[in-house]
């Protein structure tokens, strides 16, 4: 399983401040739970359970993220590092420790990035603007996640090698996600306008290949396979409230 291209992906055109701070955390397994480790001044962040059995029904599922998010928030030493998640997850992938398989990471991060998106949305309703501002990184690290099997599965390491059955409960409830990370990040990139640096790493062609990497799946030899652009906005889809991608208000 290489998880280098997912990881070249996820890092790709994030802002600075947040690598810096995910850069001073190493995540390591703890039988179930997962801990970050500071690596410089001692210290740790538990998240209990991360990689525990999640029961295969979607809402659930649901109710577990919520309880994840809780965790999260009580876990963390400061509200304010739920902002750098974007790029923390980027580390999970490719520094597990402690015995923790890449399978495991990416599970982990799967799972990170949508606790993260509840606390993030709360706390940019609630009027927090870094928040609002960190958001979309975490949702379109959420989509690449989750499109990861299909987009980088390869003869020698299929679908199989990413644990889809398991990581949301369920193929059924993982599907579902995605399709929601799909439709969320493409709102953020439509609005991309709206957040400021968003904007800033969106200059050049780097839009152009956020487009790319959002309708373009591979199949298993990893040569392209079909567009999804049918998927983007189903009939009836959009935003509708203030927690909605990119904060868009009622439409």
């Amino acid at each position: 399983m290489d998880v280098t291209p997912l990881a070249t992906a996820l890092a790709d055109g994030l802002p600075n401040r947040m690598t810096r701070n995910a850069d001073l955390l190493l995540p390591v397994r703890d039988g179930l739970d997962v801990r970050l480790d500071y690596l410089a001044g001692g210290g740790s962040i538990s998240i209990p359970a991360l990689l525990a059995s999640w029961p295969p029904t979607p809402s659930d599922v649901g109710e577990r993220i919520t309880q994840l998010a809780a965790a999260l928030l009580a876990a963390l030493p400061d509200p304010a590092t739920a902002r750098d998640l974007p790029a923390l997850v980027v580390r999970m992938v490719t520094r597990p420790a402690g015995g923790m398989h890449p399978r495991d990471g990416w599970q982990a991060a799967a799972r990170l990035t949508e606790a993260g998106c509840v606390l993030l949305e709360k706390a940019a309703s609630d009027g927090d603007l870094q928040a609002g501002e960190a958001l979309p990184f975490l949702r379109r690290a959420r989509y690449l996640l989750l499109s990861a099997p299909a987009r980088f599965s390869t003869p020698t390491g299929g679908p199989s090698a990413w644990p889809t059955d398991v990581a949301l409960g369920s193929e059924v409830a993982y599907a579902a996600r995605l399709e929601q990370a799909r439709l969320a990040w493409a709102l953020d990139l439509v609005n991309h306008d709206e957040h400021t640096e968003l904007r800033q790493q969106l200059h050049g062609r780097a839009l152009d290949a956020e487009l790319r990497r959002l309708v373009l799946v591979t199949d298993h030899s990893g040569a392209p396979a079909r567009t999804r652009a049918e998927l983007l906005f189903p009939d009836g889809i959009g935003p509708t409230t203030v927690g909605g991608p990119s904060g868009a208000g009622p439409t």
